[in-house]
């Protein structure tokens, strides 16, 4: 299975250490990883890593859903200029495996969003912009039953062909879009699949690592990562030898 990294360098204040520490997480743990694709160059990578550079022309992110059309375009041209595989996996690189996973056959994340529900109002943009994500699928006559979660999520050349219209006019209209949170929902209303309900591991610092039990989850993820909280080192200890796609 491909492995796709969503990642602009620069956006963080570790200087690509989550992305290096991740690649070595699915190194050590991942099974039938195929190609594996970056979306931004980092001088440390080897060349088994593929560096796709479409962030160039890519304006700076200052709100949510401009973080969200940038996703957008930076999977329409991975897809456009690239040989990934008719199937591959969307990643982040700030999440980090600790458990074997297979993954040719790594399942569909979700929320059930009958148990969580969003709140009808809030003064949160992230929730705000959920709600109207939910409006917005019910309008395109899909489920809104199911929300990603901050994993590896399937997708495919296919899908996104499907998709490819109502995305490009989300980023020419800049209609409150979550692409993967579209993408899976219009994945599950077409074609059904058997999804796992989980909780999502997220981090924020040091403290909160110690408390993990590592033993009972199988991949973590961390939140405003930054150099100095103490995070990094643990990383590095966690995930100590270098891995093959770094030189």
């Amino acid at each position: 299975m491909d492995i796709l990294y969503i990642y602009k360098n620069g956006c963080s204040n570790c200087n690509g250490l989550e992305l290096k520490m991740s690649l070595r997480s699915i190194e050590k743990h991942g099974k039938n990883i195929g190609k594996v694709f970056v979306t931004d160059k980092v001088d440390w990578a080897s060349d088994k890593l593929i560096q796709v550079d479409c962030n160039k022309n890519l304006p700076f992110a200052h709100t949510q859903k401009d973080k969200h059309i940038n996703m957008i375009k930076t999977l329409l041209y991975v897809v456009d200029n690239t040989d990934i595989g008719d199937e591959f996996l969307i990643s982040m690189d700030d999440h980090f495996y600790v458990k074997d996973v297979d993954f040719n056959n790594y399942p569909y994340y979700c929320k059930n969003t009958k148990q969580h529900r969003l709140p009808t109002d809030s003064n949160s943009f992230y929730q705000l912009f959920l709600i109207r994500n939910r409006k917005q699928l019910k309008r395109q006559g899909l489920t809104d039953y199911y929300f990603t979660l901050h994993r590896n999520m399937h997708c495919s050349r296919k899908i996104i062909e499907e998709c490819r219209t109502y995305l490009e006019r989300v980023i020419t209209n800049k209609l409150p879009c979550e692409p993967f949170l579209y993408l899976l929902n219009y994945q599950y209303t077409k074609y059904g699949f058997d999804f796992v309900v989980t909780k999502d591991i997220k981090i924020h610092n040091a403290d909160d690592f110690d408390k993990l039990n590592l033993a009972n989850i199988e991949v973590f993820s961390t939140y405003d990562f930054t150099t100095g909280d103490g995070l990094c080192a643990k990383l590095e200890k966690l995930f100590p030898n270098k891995s093959k796609y770094e030189k």
